[in-house]
């Protein structure tokens, strides 16, 4: 009981850090959030569809959703500046974090909780940046909570794990509408079925069934829905900016783009992998990674609950391409694994980066020296001045590192006896 209250000081302390910051300005995502909430107001009723209002869209519809009832409540009260449109959705924001530890803690430990609320990184993306992520890994984590109640129940040949199971699906397939994330997920839970034989065929065909349904029927939704232009308009722009979308300018500049690069150059490499329509350049490396790990995690992993943060940990090690939202991705992750070294190292690199580089939007605020001012007290940021900036890379670096130590450690092979076997040989 007295860890529940420790719990819900801290959780308040957070929740209520994330809101100060969030007063202090905002990234460019939030005047793109903000423009596409307006023109949901205005035409969503209407038939509008957000993949036909703007260019600057690639996620799945229910943001989209969200993104109108925020503006039409804010509409309300007539507040129709920045700052409260930032402050609410940073709210949400921070509430879904909070309720992903809550989550870990269920499902893992409170130590684990407490290190994924406490980590700095995701108090820059939710206070600052405020990207959608966190959110829509809650939700991918509330889905792999009632998974694993319904194997849970399964095993103990309960019937209710039915109403678990299929709950399951909807929820990853809803958070699949939000932001594709977990769109491999299915294959994951597919690997397992096959390898630890849980649940029938049938059952999970139609788990998976669910999660797609939902997923490419949203976007079915909307072609059809929209008013405003032709169905083979909404068609076309879907594909354009949520199928083909590159990240702009940054497809290819991550440090796993690079590796790849060391064995062939760039432009090898998007012509020799075009063929394909969908998984083509450096897609076709990023979903063979993310399969790859998959298999070789799955085959010998012996605690499943572990395979929702590999999952998360291999969507951001093979990503090709790389900005500072996706730091977010892989921290459910650093947390569950926190024992090892690496975890503190991404938390250090990354919220190095995010505090020295104008994406954040907090350099564009002060310079160096970092510093911000909360509730009378100077927050360091950085502390130091230095000529050589900390990339995003780096962080997806020590990250991949992780990956494969994790991999290692799966199939029996210990560091810690490796290195004590090489002291004790070189010992008199």
């Amino acid at each position: 009981m007295k860890k529940i209250y420790i719990f819900t000081i801290i959780a308040l302390f957070v929740y209520f850090l994330k809101l100060t910051i969030a007063i202090l300005g905002y990234n460019n995502d939030m005047e793109i959030w903000k423009y596409v909430s307006e023109g949901m107001l205005e035409g969503f009723t209407k038939g509008r569809s957000v993949y036909t209002y703007t260019q600057f869209y690639n996620h799945g519809p229910i943001r989209s959703y969200v993104l109108y009832f925020v503006a039409m409540f804010l509409n309300k009260f007539s507040l129709h500046d920045m700052f409260s449109f930032h402050v609410v959705i940073v709210s949400f924001l921070a509430l879904a974090d909070t309720i992903t530890s809550l989550l870990l803690w269920k499902i893992y430990d409170w130590k684990i909780a407490l290190i994924f609320l406490l980590n700095p990184v995701s108090l820059l993306i939710t206070g600052y940046h405020s990207q959608i992520s966190g959110t829509v890994v809650m939700f991918g984590l509330i889905s792999w909570f009632l998974y694993l109640q319904a194997i849970k129940y399964y095993k103990g040949q309960n019937s209710s794990y039915k109403k678990l199971f299929y709950l399951s699906a909807l929820i990853l397939g809803f958070s699949t509408g939000i932001k594709h994330i977990f769109f491999f997920f299915p294959v994951y839970l597919f690997l397992l079925h096959r390898k630890q034989k849980l649940f029938s065929l049938k059952e999970m065909t139609l788990y998976i069934a669910i999660v797609y349904f939902i997923f490419f029927g949203l976007f079915g939704i909307e072609i059809l829905r929209d008013s405003y232009h032709p169905a083979a308009i909404t068609f076309r722009n879907i594909k354009m900016f949520v199928f083909d979308y590159r990240a702009g300018g940054l497809y290819g500049n991550s440090g796993f783009a690079q590796l790849l690069q060391l064995f062939l150059p760039h432009q090898y490499i998007l012509k020799l992998f075009s063929f394909l329509p969908i998984l083509k350049d450096y897609t076709l490396f990023f979903v063979g990674g993310i399969i790859t790990y998959g298999v070789l995690t799955i085959s010998k992993i012996k605690d499943v609950k572990y395979l929702f943060p590999l999952y998360l940990l291999a969507m951001f090690v093979f990503s090709p391409s790389i900005a500072n939202q996706y730091l977010a991705v892989p921290l459910v992750a650093m947390a569950v694994f926190y024992k090892n070294l690496i975890p503190l190292i991404y938390f250090l690199v990354s919220y190095l980066h995010l505090a020295a580089v104008s994406g954040a939007n907090i350099a564009s605020l002060v310079r160096y020296q970092m510093s911000l001012s909360i509730f009378n007290l100077k927050i360091p940021y950085y502390p130091w001045n230095q000529g050589v900036v900390i990339s995003d890379t780096h962080s997806q670096m020590w990250a991949f590192l992780l990956a494969i130590i994790l991999l290692l450690q799966i199939y029996g092979f210990s560091f810690k006896d490796e290195f004590k076997k090489i002291i004790r040989d070189y010992l008199p």
